[in-house]
């Protein structure tokens, strides 16, 4: 993987916008991701796990993938998410992203899943495009260790293969991510100090989505080994941060966004919009005017 094409920085795991009757709003999406770009981010992830993956139809997925392109992939790389999706229509979609123009494609393993059913389609994905590719590792409690799965494909990859290891696994995947001369980004703005100490070049962020300049902020305070002012960034995002690891990303960030006035849409059913009571809290959060100030 070139430099230019490595992930680093505040990466946004972007929600999808949606109209009123459930839709994907097209013209939503490109306010939101030209609103990501101008505020510094590092690279945008459409279509992941805030973008409401598994509701994505297939023909929903290349539409935010071309219309994301075509608003900001001049400005800022924009990798387009194959999260939730059997490895042979992956392996198929990969490549029309990658004649869209797609900077790279993510990927979701780990959860219940099998190390085996990762690597089919890790390399799968791998030998249908030639596009980097970002593997998120999401935490599960199986008897295997994910993050030696995960080293493996790094090594397999030549420098090819990024990787979000789990919390669990961040030590040990990002020693591996530098071993094999591959990137690895912390799961989440809150775990950058531990996964900077450990050589990650940034953090693959759902709530950059919301706050992306109090995201960088902290990334740069970390980065620059200055505790007090990293203190000061992560104090107003802690329970933006502990609400999203409650309900997911998606009902947190699109609830923050209504809140800043920008229409986004509630997350589609399954997934739920952010219950009441959380949602009481998150305000209280917002008087002292720190967060808004970032946005």
């Amino acid at each position: 993987m070139s430099a230019a094409a490595r992930p680093a920085g505040v990466v946004v795991d972007a929600v999808t916008p949606m109209t009123a009757a459930g839709d994907v709003d097209l013209g939503g999406v490109v306010r939101l991701l030209r609103r990501l770009a101008a505020a510094g981010a590092g690279a945008l992830v459409v279509g992941h796990e805030a973008g409401e993956a598994s509701s994505l139809a297939e023909e929903e997925r290349q539409a935010v993938w071309e219309t994301a392109l075509a608003a900001v992939g001049d400005r800022v790389p924009v990798w387009v998410s194959l999260a939730a999706l059997p490895w042979p229509r992956a392996a198929r979609l990969v490549r029309a992203a990658e004649e869209m123009g797609a900077a790279g494609a993510v990927l979701l393993v780990g959860g219940e899943g099998e190390p085996e059913g990762w690597r089919e389609m890790v390399r799968a994905v791998a030998s249908a495009c030639a596009l980097p590719l970002l593997v998120v590792e999401r935490a599960g409690r199986g008897a295997h260790d994910p993050s030696r799965t995960l080293a493996e494909l790094m090594r397999e990859g030549n420098g090819r293969i990024a990787v979000v290891p789990s919390p669990a696994g961040l030590a040990y995947a990002a020693c591996a991510a530098a071993a094999a001369g591959a990137t690895a980004l912390a799961p989440e703005v809150d775990r950058a100090p531990a996964a900077a100490a450990l050589g990650a070049a940034g953090t693959l962020s759902a709530l950059a989505g919301l706050w992306p300049a109090a995201v960088a902020s902290a990334l740069a305070a970390v980065a620059a080994g200055d505790g007090a002012a990293a203190r000061a960034a992560f104090d107003p995002l802690w329970p933006w941060l502990w609400a999203l690891r409650r309900y997911g990303p998606a009902a947190v960030v699109k609830y923050g966004l209504a809140r800043l006035g920008e229409g986004v849409g509630l997350p589609r059913p399954p997934l739920a919009p952010l219950p009441a009571e959380a949602a009481q809290a998150l305000d209280a959060s917002l008087g002292g005017g720190a967060l808004r100030a970032a946005s």
